[in-house]
């Protein structure tokens, strides 16, 4: 018959003859009643157990020989109670709680201790054996285990739970190492969470047809034992003071696996050593248990808390860095932030995701395998050529490893601690091999925008100067007006949040990176720091570098570095309003005129529906209502990527003297021109990001002159032959005309 039960886990031995006298109103009565009692206790009989955790009772009497022998034993199945000896059937969940309950909640009023002077020994009180013994079993939990040894065909393993750790445990056997917890854990919760699948044989003569006369694997559970009572100190003695005795484990459970149950190796069979009876468990619990050393032993390189890591020292030469120049650098953590220090550089912020991503690539860092036993070769050409040491909150010495390589292996490391040699993947630590650079911090500086006074942009083909007076900011250069909605305060607010994407170097020489003196130059002039000092200046350098990368520098510091190319583009952005012209849009518009050198063409619109206008200049063909008001948009939304003249005193100089394409849209109150120039905007003045095509353009009758670009342009510039009327295909010779149906 089948079962699913919780398996038996630990035994707790109730000897309660030998260890209290109970009295009559209690469960059970054995010997004369003792003499007086020297104190009144009220302590519980049994500590640390609860009802509902017992899962097994065995009740034994005292034989006509004087030898206690079993009476009954219950096991309780599925929250269920059942009488297993001496017959297998279903028990009263109230009756068994009866037996049970009294020991478990029950307290003893009196005490004696036997072989005391004066006190009674068992012997006298018919106690030796006792009338009744009681044993509970209970459930042991992961909490309750101090201690695991395995024993089997892969050897024998010591496992000890770590002192102030509550799922940390280390190997105490054949050698002293970290065990891998995760392993270990794997291991009590197949072990505590173990189902019976059958009942194979209550009382087996013969343990070898089952495999258990030699287990392929004994699974022994330790638990901790009573903490030992410190030496008396006689009167007149003087008080030693010594460390508290330890409490010494004591066995709750051995499990031993035999062979195979079925014949597809589902099952396998088991006994514990404190029964007589074999059933069958999964399998995965026997190969869940069944560990080698190498399997237990924690491959982690360090065991390290990155919240608590203070400082960090890398060393590394340039056959085991990235870039193939030597990596040396140190981090310390000042009031909750890190910093970089490199010799002969000041300290500089670091970035603290960098930073963590390191510290969480070095706790994670594992051994592929360990050189021992038949690696014990590799160890004995292990090189140290780097290092690492890692400083710990509230840890006198620093923990880490030496990095270097072997006979034949890239990448090797040695446990400063621990003292032992592993292998590691040398791919596995990109973290590590970046040098310090790619640890700074990546804000490039900081400014408090509130104080800035002036604000100064020098490109290849212009100066834009601004100034704060007051509470108001004035364009200087390269006119005097008042800068458009915004946008200083854009400016500011991108030179405060500028981040770089990475450092490229560092350098006294910028020439290589095109920043002496670079194409795009900042200059914010801030407060004086202090009442009767000089104004602090702040200077940020811009440029194109490879494949239109922009790289950067401030006048402070020698590092280059790369920006998105959206930095360059908000800097050099235009300080007045963009646009271009005063152009009517929306219901209102009427009419669209399009001149495109020899080709001219209007657009009439009656009754919101629009019309190609025949010679006399009468509504005609109708034309897509969307083509139409695109053009009449585009027009009205046409704005300066930037203005290339301030005064509109020289037309001819950008093309627009003969301008390649005029748009004219009209109302019936008004009407505005835009004026486009045939001559493409010189490669010189042109800026790499600006989108294609790019013209000059000015309203009619305007008073500067645009640089435009992009899709809005592109659709004024292919105004025509967007709406150049359809060719119908000529009839061919001798085409009857299709015959209408």
């Amino acid at each position: 018959m089948r079962y699913s039960t919780t398996l038996i886990l630990a035994i707790i031995v109730l000897d309660i003859a030998a260890l209290v006298y109970v009295y009559r109103e209690q469960l059970f009565l054995a010997g004369e009643k003792p003499p007086e009692p020297t104190a009144s206790t009220g302590k519980p009989l049994v500590e640390g157990v609860a009802t509902d955790s017992v899962t097994g009772a065995t009740l034994e009497e005292r034989a006509a020989d004087g030898q206690l022998q079993k009476k009954m034993v219950f096991a309780k199945k599925d929250g269920k109670w059942r009488l297993t000896e001496p017959l297998a059937a279903a028990a009263s969940d109230y009756d068994v709680g009866q037996l049970i309950r009294p020991v478990v909640e029950g307290k003893y009023r009196q005490s004696f201790e036997p072989g005391v002077k004066g006190q009674p020994g068992l012997d006298a009180q018919g106690l030796a054996p006792p009338a009744y013994r009681l044993t509970l079993i209970t459930s042991l939990t992961r909490e309750d285990l101090v201690r695991i040894d395995l024993e089997g065909d892969k050897g024998k393993v010591r496992l000890d739970k770590a002192e102030g750790g509550e799922d940390r445990w280390v190997l105490s056997q054949p050698l002293a190492a970290r065990a891998d917890s995760e392993v270990v854990g794997g291991i009590v919760r197949s072990t505590l969470g173990a189902k019976v699948k059958d009942f194979i044989d209550n009382a087996p003569k013969d343990l070898a047809r089952y495999g258990l006369a030699k287990p392929r694997l004994v699974v022994t559970l330790w638990k901790a034992g009573p903490t030992p009572k410190p030496p008396e100190t006689k009167e007149g003695e003087k008080k030693e003071e010594k460390p508290a005795p330890k409490a010494e484990p004591v066995k709750a459970l051995a499990l031993k696996f035999g062979g195979w149950a079925d014949m597809k190796n589902e099952s396998v069979y088991l006994a514990t050593d404190d029964s007589a009876s074999v059933v069958s468990v999964a399998a995965d619990v026997f190969t869940s248990d069944s560990k080698t050393l190498a399997d237990l032993r924690d491959k982690r390189v360090l065991v390290l808390d990155t919240g608590r890591a203070t400082q960090a020292t890398v060393r590394l030469p340039p056959k085991l860095a990235d870039k193939g120049a030597e990596i040396s650098y140190e981090l310390v953590k000042e009031a909750g932030a890190w910093k970089v220090k490199v010799a002969g550089r000041p300290d500089a912020m670091a970035d603290s995701t960098a930073v963590e991503a390191l510290l969480k690539e070095l706790a994670d860092l594992k051994v592929i395998y360990f050189a021992e036993g038949e690696h014990a070769d590799v160890a004995k050409g292990f090189t140290a050529q780097g290092s690492i040491r890692l400083q710990v909150e509230k840890e006198s010495a620093p923990l880490g490893f030496e990095i270097g390589t072997g006979a034949d292996v890239p990448m090797l490391v040695k446990n400063i601690r621990e003292d032992w040699v592993g292998r590691i993947n040398e791919k596995g630590v990109p973290q590590l091999r970046k040098d310090w650079l790619e640890l700074l911090d990546k804000q490039v500086f900081s400014l408090d925008p509130k104080k800035a006074t002036g604000l100064t942009i020098q490109t290849a083909d212009r100066k834009v100067v601004l100034e704060k007076s007051g509470a108001k900011w004035e364009l200087k250069e390269p006119i005097k007006a008042e800068p458009r909605a915004g946008f200083e305060s854009d400016c500011l607010s991108a030179i405060q949040a500028l981040k770089c994407t990475k450092y490229v170097a560092a350098t006294k020489d910028f020439k290589p990176h095109n920043l002496d003196p670079g194409e795009l130059v900042v200059t914010v002039k801030l407060e004086p720091e202090k009442q009767g000092e000089k104004p602090v200046e702040k200077t940020l350098r811009l440029a194109h570098h490879e494949k239109a990368t922009i790289v950067g520098r401030t006048d402070a510091a020698d590092l280059v570095f790369e920006v998105p190319l959206g930095t360059f583009k908000d800097l050099v952005a235009e300080p007045l309003a963009t646009q271009v012209g005063d152009v009517p849009t929306g219901k209102d518009v009427t009419g669209i005129e399009i001149a495109a050198g020899a080709a001219k063409l209007k657009l009439l619109k009656v009754d919101e529906k629009w019309y190609r206008a025949d010679a006399a200049g009468r509504p005609g063909e109708e034309i897509s209502t969307d083509a139409a008001e695109d053009i009449a948009k585009a027009a009205a939304g046409l704005n300066a990527t930037r203005w290339a003249a301030y005064d509109a005193k020289d037309p001819a100089r950008f093309g627009l003297d003969k301008p390649a394409v005029t748009i004219k849209v009209s109302t019936a109150a008004k009407s505005a021109a835009i004026l486009i120039s045939e001559k493409e905007v010189p490669a010189n003045v042109a800026a790499p990001f600006d989108e294609r095509p790019l013209r000059y353009a000015m309203a009619e009758g305007g008073e500067r002159i645009a640089i435009v670009s992009g899709k809005t342009l592109e659709t004024l510039l292919d105004a025509t032959k967007n709406l150049e009327p359809k060719k119908t295909e000529p009839k061919a010779a001798g085409a009857k005309p299709a015959e209408k149906k």
